[in-house]
């Protein structure tokens, strides 16, 4: 599995003066960027990944919409930013279920594995979509799997300190609980619609046959 890159990877091992001057510069938004070509090390496209993921961005992307620049502030605390080759395991069914994803970029197949059945590509999430969302709700464990079609990116939230926002800044926890609804509700319909038609098409094999 990839590691987001970070603020630090784009800084020199020898001198990481830069971060410790300015503090947690993953957080800083759109400042990221003129402090990123300031000290030198790091390479233009890094700094302006991070800053349009920690604040400019953030607002484009559904889940966040309808919060206020404060809001976005808090969430800018949150989030990482993570680049997946095509083909990489997000996460297995089965696994922890400790990181929400928004897809900033590229395309991820969602799979789930029945107990007495074949894997069913549940729905396939494009930009802006969001997966792994049954760590926002709690759960111990994902309930399918998340594949890379392309190369992707994506910024990543905990799941736990996701949760912890909402209790501690209630109105913004009801926002993005329903833009979490929204995302839950689709996927559901997409995964019922898709599940009968593989049921229609089993038939009409069976019957040909």
């Amino acid at each position: 599995m990839a590691h987001p890159n970070t603020l630090e990877e784009g800084c020199s091992r020898r001198d990481k003066s830069c971060i410790s001057r300015l503090g947690d510069g993953r957080r800083l938004g759109k400042d990221v960027f003129h402090f990123g070509v300031m000290c030198g090390h790091l390479k233009l496209r890094t700094p302006y990944t991070i800053a349009m993921m920690t604040y400019e961005a953030l607002m484009l992307l559904p889940l966040f919409q309808g919060l206020n620049p404060q809001d976005l502030s808090l969430m800018a605390e949150l989030v990482q930013r993570g680049t997946f080759p095509e083909g990489t395991i997000i996460f297995n069914q089965g696994d922890r279920a400790d990181k929400l994803y928004v897809l900033t970029s590229g395309r991820v197949a969602i799979r789930f594995k029945p107990e007495d059945g074949e894997t069913l590509t549940v729905t396939e999430v494009e930009e802006g979509g969001v997966f792994g969302w049954s760590s926002a709700l709690g759960r111990a464990v994902y309930t399918s799997c998340a594949v890379c079609i392309i190369e992707s990116q994506a910024i990543i939230m905990q799941g736990d300190e996701l949760r912890e926002l909402c209790a501690t800044h209630p109105e913004t926890g009801v926002i993005i609980l329903e833009r979490l609804a929204e995302v839950i509700a689709e996927r559901l319909r997409n995964t019922h619609i898709h599940v009968v038609e593989m049921l229609r098409q089993g038939m009409r094999s069976t019957s040909k046959s």
